[in-house]
């Protein structure tokens, strides 16, 4: 259920389009009759036809962020598909997962214990180095908020030539709303089983001649249909636009996300086998319990010299924090019986990265060039550290006679073992232009040239040591090539 401030207008809408149909009705008294449907055919009871309805699809002819060169969907020799906020808001989608639902060939690849969702594009992991967030490489070890996004873009297949090192079975990209010089908003409520509530509000609008904001947040509540499971998330999203002059546009933006979950590893499986139980047990720890913290700043500068040439700066800081710590997965022996492994981990991320690109339009006798060019870099830095404990397992007995499971004494304390540090840097250069052979053919040609540098390097805080392992570094060349072929202006091959 979702509930708005719009809700008296939209009663109103609803009133003056009942009186509309009962004066149409007065005069058409065949029209809230009721039809059947014989040889594709649809007839009232007095055998009157209905006038023919014709449905033509509505193309999304904008460009797409994911794509980076501003081309449109039509001139991409690759498979996009655009999930957009009305879609988002009428599915009542509360999870990425769920909008994905929509794109085929995409699915959800996991969901360990409730912390993050995984997605895997034409079976390739996209979570590593795939998933993007306004045109930024986004942490894959949360789960993203919904109800700020505009659009889910997927592009299809290889991407590398605008992203670098990535996986070659596509990219997601999610895009946040923007700030708006027209006045609005909303406030809205969702409701559902198992204690869940979530409020959400989406407010924008001027705040003088050249400023413009918007500010969307959620809170969220819920338990679950298994015992001792819970979640409790915070979410904001301000946002500012500033129109410096006719030609330049600076936005700024940043969100935070915490979030505050159960570790929940199911029923388990013995073998192949999922285990048999109660949908409530929780066979965890009842002190078992996870924290995500992710926060991001970003800014983008557009500068059209004039209506064929734009230059595009954008940057971004992310920080990434997750801990848990609890029992973990339930691997019983062929009998039922578990002891209940410990787990404690603590992971952090920053990414820092920057584009500049230009955009421009030209002919060079009878053919149109749409050329693309740029350079981005990107520092990664992540941070893993490893925990132990002593015993090692927390508990035990049958997980087929929970009640008689011991459930553990206190809660045990961990120790910090290890941290493991890796430092990735990436920078490209690319080139891309779509030529326009005639109105039908196109060819779109480029080449991107992409080096990456790794250290990885690994305290044992047990012996008391520091080893950096050998530098690694990797560049490549990456050229795309295709052909175009639009029959008319509604098909693309």
């Amino acid at each position: 259920m979702k509930y708005s401030l719009t809700v008296p207008f939209v009663l109103l809408l609803c009133l003056s389009g009942q009186a509309q149909e009962t004066d149409n009705a007065s005069e058409n008294p065949t029209t809230l009759e009721t039809f059947d449907s014989v040889s594709d055919t649809v007839k009232n009871k007095k055998g009157d036809i209905l006038k023919e309805v014709i449905i033509t699809p509505n193309q999304h002819k904008k460009p797409v962020s994911a794509v980076r060169s501003g081309l449109k969907p039509m001139d991409v020799p690759q498979s996009i598909q655009i999930i957009g906020s009305e879609i988002i808001e009428q599915q009542q989608a509360i999870r990425l997962s769920e909008v994905v639902k929509n794109i085929n060939g995409v699915y959800v690849g996991s969901a360990r214990g409730g912390a993050q969702e995984s997605f895997f594009s034409r079976g390739y992991d996209m979570s590593a180095n795939n998933m993007f967030k306004n045109g930024f490489r986004f942490s894959g070890g949360s789960i993203p908020e919904v109800s700020s996004l505009e659009k889910v873009e997927v592009l299809k297949g290889s991407a590398a030539l605008l992203y670098g090192n990535v996986a070659p079975g596509g990219i997601l990209n999610m895009v946040t709303k923007t700030p708006s010089f027209k006045k609005g908003g909303e406030i809205a409520m969702q409701m559902g089983s198992y204690s869940f509530y979530k409020p959400a509000i989406d407010i924008y609008g001027p705040l003088n001649d050249i400023i413009a904001y918007r500010f969307t947040g959620s809170y969220e509540n819920s338990k679950s249909f298994r015992d001792n499971v819970s979640k409790e998330r915070y979410y904001i999203n301000p946002s500012f636009l500033f129109k410096v002059s006719n030609k330049t546009e600076i936005i700024l933006q940043g969100d935070y996300l915490k979030d505050d979950w159960t570790p929940d590893f199911g029923s388990g499986i013995i073998g192949k086998e999922i285990l048999v139980l109660p949908r409530s047990t929780y066979l965890g720890a009842n002190w078992s319990t996870g924290e995500t913290k992710q926060a991001t700043v970003s800014g983008l500068v557009n500068h059209n010299f004039n209506k064929d040439w734009t230059l595009n700066f954008n940057t971004s800081f992310q920080n990434f924090d997750r801990t848990s710590k609890g029992t973990e997965r339930i691997q019983p022996v062929a009998n039922g019986d578990w002891k209940r492994p410990l787990g404690q981990n603590k992971n952090q991320e920053q990414i820092i990265a920057e584009q500049l690109s230009i955009q421009g339009t030209f002919k060079t006798g009878q053919l149109k060039h749409q050329l693309f060019t740029g350079v981005d870099l990107e520092n990664s830095f992540t941070e893993a550290n490893t925990f132990t404990f002593s015993p090692t397992t927390y508990g035990g007995g049958n997980v087929f006679d929970f009640e008689n499971f011991d459930q553990g004494g206190a809660i045990p304390n961990a120790t910090n073992t290890r941290i493991v540090k890796i430092d990735t840097n990436r920078f490209g250069i690319y080139a891309q232009d779509l030529i326009s052979l005639t109105e039908k053919f196109k060819v779109l040609a480029g080449i991107r040239w992409s080096w990456q540098e790794a250290l990885v390097e690994t305290t044992n805080l047990v012996k008391n040591t520091i080893t950096e392992g050998q530098k690694r570094k990797d560049q490549a060349f990456t050229p795309k090539l295709g052909l175009i072929y639009q029959p008319n202006k509604d098909m693309s091959l």
